[in-house]
């Protein structure tokens, strides 16, 4: 479609970077034709040569409008989406051209797939799933519904991930195992067991071994 006009909401740091994805999905064919953002905190971005449309409360969406949502946090990213939906906003997915999709993975609407991510065989990604850079679910592994995926982790083969779950950057989520909804999981996490509905998981934090000599 010609005319289309890509819009983020959010212009943060993960909302730039969705910016810089847009541009090489529309060289790699992409059918949108301007791109702009929505956001409270910033009135343009001269550097990227874009004015914002609108504030995030103030924005109306146009007929030919799609939004997709620069925000990594779950629940935020759910009360953005009850909001523009009120509004009648139309959604979008973002799937850079170097993703690599199994011809039998499913996925929801605003889907977010980042560069050198994966969906293998029988996966199933729910509704504005967001996925970060070089991470991946393995078979018939399961993402609920505003789950953000950050970069380099692993949802190995049938993982379950509950709704408006985070798992941080470079975790590791065993086969199988199960993640209740709004869990937390901490960055560089090895999740081996089940984790509960609300539960928040860090893994142990760095220590010093050796002093540097004074």
């Amino acid at each position: 479609m010609t005319g289309i006009r890509l819009v983020i909401a959010g212009a943060g740091g993960f909302g730039r970077e969705l910016l810089c994805w847009a541009h090489d999905c529309q060289s790699g064919g992409g059918s949108f034709s301007e791109v702009t953002f929505v956001d409270d905190s910033v009135e343009q971005l001269p550097e990227y040569g874009l004015w914002r449309a609108a504030s995030f409360e103030d924005y109306k969406p146009l007929p030919t409008d799609r939004v997709i949502i620069g925000v990594g946090m779950p629940a935020t990213k759910r009360k953005m989406v009850e909001s523009l939906k009120q509004r009648g906003a139309e959604f979008s997915d973002l799937i850079h051209p170097t993703a690599v999709l199994g011809k039998t993975s499913k996925r929801g609407v605003g889907i977010i797939m980042c560069p050198f991510t994966m969906n293998t065989a029988d996966t199933i990604a729910g509704d504005f799933v967001t996925i970060l850079s070089f991470s991946g679910m393995g078979h018939d592994s399961r993402v609920g519904d505003y789950s953000t995926i950050a970069s380099h982790v692993d949802v190995m083969g049938s993982a379950v991930i509950g709704e408006g779950v985070f798992i941080g950057s470079g975790a590791r989520v065993l086969p199988s195992v199960k993640i209740g909804n709004n869990a937390m999981i901490g960055t560089g996490s090895v999740v081996m067991r089940n984790v509960k509905d609300g539960q928040t998981v860090f893994t142990a934090p760095s220590r010093t071994l050796r002093r540097a000599a004074s």
